[in-house]
């Protein structure tokens, strides 16, 4: 199996996502509770040392409101074969056996 290169995200994105957030008046803590992400997470890409996943980025968006070019610049700088898009953890439903007892972040 071949490893995957952590990859960085676009220059714009950590400004972008910090903005929002401030706009929006929202902690990290607040605002991870809205995307269901931890607020360390959080502090990871508004800090440029992650990239998120298509669906995490989609929750940023939505629970920031998030419309036109900043919105499609958080979805373009999402990954989509890692995090909650890995293709391992696509292939088991939540409902699944191996998620029996994990805590809902919600």
């Amino acid at each position: 199996m071949a490893v995957r290169q952590r990859r960085t995200p676009p220059p714009e994105l950590p400004a972008t996502l910090r903005a929002a957030r401030g706009r929006a008046g929202l902690t990290l803590k607040a605002l991870g509770e809205l995307a269901r992400v931890t607020p360390s997470y959080l502090c990871h890409l508004e800090s440029g040392e992650r990239c998120p996943s298509r669906t995490v980025a989609g929750r940023l968006a939505d629970a920031l409101g998030l419309v036109g070019e900043e919105r499609a610049a958080l979805l373009d700088g999402a990954v989509d074969d890692a995090g909650l898009n890995h293709p391992w953890r696509r292939s088991f439903s939540t409902n699944s056996p191996l998620f029996e007892g994990r805590r809902s972040v919600s």
